[in-house]
Order: structure tokens, then C-alpha cells, then sequence
């Protein structure tokens, strides 16, 4: 989605509802998971994927290993 083309256009009230729509979106399912599995507390937005490596920022290996 082009977002800057979003905003020029005049679609800044749309873009901005859409955005509060997917954030709580994501958050409920978050919660629902956490409700059904015990074990979700958290999710991870990645809003610019520039410069992203799935290695290196994606490995949940590698994420719980940072923190021992």
C-alpha cells in the first residue's frame, strides 16, 4: 500500500481509520491466541521493512537467546 500516495490524494481520514482497524485487529487476535493457547503475550508490527532480515530480526531463536 502506497501511503504517501494515500495522503496526497486526500485519503488521510481513510488511510487513518484503516490503520486503527488493523492495529486493533491485530491486537484482538493476539489477545484471542493468548485467551486460547496461555502462551501469546506479544505480538511484532514491522512498519518498514528496509533493510530486513529474517535471520537476523525474524529468528525467535535467536530473539530468545538475546535475553539469557
Amino acid at each position: 500500500m502506497d501511503f504517501r500516495h494515500e495522503v496526497v490524494s486526500g485519503k488521510l481520514d481513510r488511510l487513518m481509520r484503516w490503520n486503527y482497524k488493523a492495529f486493533d485487529e491485530a491486537a484482538m487476535t493476539v489477545r484471542e491466541l493468548g485467551n486460547k493457547y496461555h502462551n501469546v503475550s506479544q505480538g511484532i508490527v514491522i512498519l518498514n521493512i528496509q533493510g530486513f532480515n529474517l535471520v537476523q530480526h525474524g529468528c525467535l531463536r535467536c530473539k530468545f537467546n538475546s535475553f539469557l
